[in-house]
């Protein structure tokens, strides 16, 4: 619907330009949305910028909302501000890591890239507040805070921490690294607060050449199973402090044998996210991969996609817990696919939150396939709350129709 989101832009700013001429008033800038994905995209704007009466408009910059992991950045950010005008008009930790919107603030202002930040209302995630009345910030609210107070401080970026698993039945071993820069002169220190995993809450980092600031830790055995963000502080030689949070370090235990989440019988909770499709539990062992219930999906795609999901409990978590799948070694799926689709695939958490993969199941098959996907490939959260699995059924064309049926789901023990 590209073309007809670019009709509306383009009347409404129209309008906007009959109104202040009518008024006497100078052009304003007016943000143009992206055309797909919560106005995520504003590719088509590339070859179509916005006229008005066939005149290329002025005074027009093009706003996307990113909610988006790393991996998302340089299609919706960084190729399309190379020849637009580029405002982030939204974004924030609902689908992003606290390093990630770190890293896309620190990019963006690199880049001369303006952003906007909502909301501050305590109940629309992602919120900057806490509460109301005090105005208490939370940690993406301080986060935002500390940036716009901060602009001669030292940025930090591609805060990691190597590995990001770490199992509680023995020691081990790791580094943790950043990119830090400061664009008004010379970083004095970095550290590293380890206070959560038994170490010093001023750790020193080192230059381990270039931008590039590491300290490597022992992790003890028996730590508490849990997800650490290890947070990061640097200070340049005029005194100006950075804080900023690294990703985050999962410590978990070994699974001993492999975690079954669906085989039949078990009680999923059934979503179907639009009108394009049916979603039931059928109890016809014909059509099951194994034993005598599995899920199918009766889908149509008028609009080229359509999606469900399978929740392990209540929506919205229920009672604000979703499984743990930390540890485990991968996500294994049994699917039969009868139409035109592919499926791509996200993990939800109980906290709204969201793990997502590249990996896409594959076209029309005649009978059951098993997918086996590395739960390394997922990025965007710790799996060790996952509420539901959303399937995600794309056209690979604009229409047409079939049945999705999803049997045995099992997470694999290493």
């Amino acid at each position: 619907l590209d073309s007809q989101v670019w009709d509306r832009m383009a009347m409404v700013v129209k309008a906007i330009r009959e109104e202040e001429i009518s008024a006497g008033s100078p052009e304003h800038i007016i943000t143009v949305q992206g055309t797909r994905g919560w106005s995520r995209s504003t590719e088509y704007y590339i070859t179509h910028p916005i006229k008005v009466d066939g005149v290329l408009a002025t005074n027009i910059a093009y706003e996307t909302h990113v909610y988006n992991p790393q991996s998302d950045f340089d299609e919706l950010v960084y190729t399309p501000s190379q020849t637009l005008p580029l405002i982030i008009g939204e974004f924030g930790p609902a689908y992003m890591t606290l390093a990630e919107t770190q890293l896309l603030m620190n990019e963006a202002e690199s880049r001369q890239i303006p952003y906007a930040a909502w909301s501050f209302h305590q109940n629309c995630a992602p919120n900057l507040i806490d509460n109301i009345s005090t105005l208490t910030p939370t940690a993406w609210g301080q986060q935002i805070k500390t940036q716009l107070q901060s602009p001669d401080a030292p940025q930090i970026s591609d805060a990691t921490v190597t590995p990001s698993l770490v199992y509680t039945e023995a020691d081990a071993g790791i580094t943790i690294s950043a990119s830090i820069i400061d664009p008004q002169g010379t970083v004095d220190s970095a550290t590293v607060d380890l206070s959560s995993i038994g170490g010093n809450a001023v750790t020193n980092m080192s230059n381990a050449g270039g931008d590039t600031y590491s300290a490597t830790y022992t992790v003890p055995a028996g730590q508490p199973k849990g997800n650490y963000a290890l947070t990061i502080s640097a200070t340049d030689n005029d005194g100006n402090i950075r804080t900023s949070d690294a990703a985050s370090l999962a410590v978990t235990s070994i699974p001993s044998s492999d975690l079954n989440i669906y085989s039949g019988g078990e009680n999923l909770v059934q979503r179907s996210w639009d009108s394009n499709g049916v979603l039931a539990e059928s109890n016809d062992n014909t059509q099951a991969y194994e034993g005598s219930e599995s899920y199918h999906f009766d889908y149509t795609l008028s609009n080229w996609w359509s999606g469900f999901e399978l929740q392990f409990n209540a929506w919205n978590g229920g009672d604000g817990s979703g499984i743990d799948i930390a540890g485990y070694e991968s996500l294994q799926i049994a699917y039969h696919l009868t139409g035109p689709a592919r499926v791509g695939l996200v993990l939800n958490d109980a906290d709204g939150a969201a793990a997502t993969v590249e990996v896409e199941l594959g076209a029309a098959n005649t009978d059951y396939e098993v997918v086996t996907i590395p739960l390394t490939d997922f990025s965007g959260m710790p799996l060790n709350d996952v509420s539901g699995i959303y399937f995600g059924v794309n056209g690979t064309q604009s229409s047409g129709s079939g049945l999705f049926w999803v049997d045995d789901i099992k997470a694999l023990a290493p």
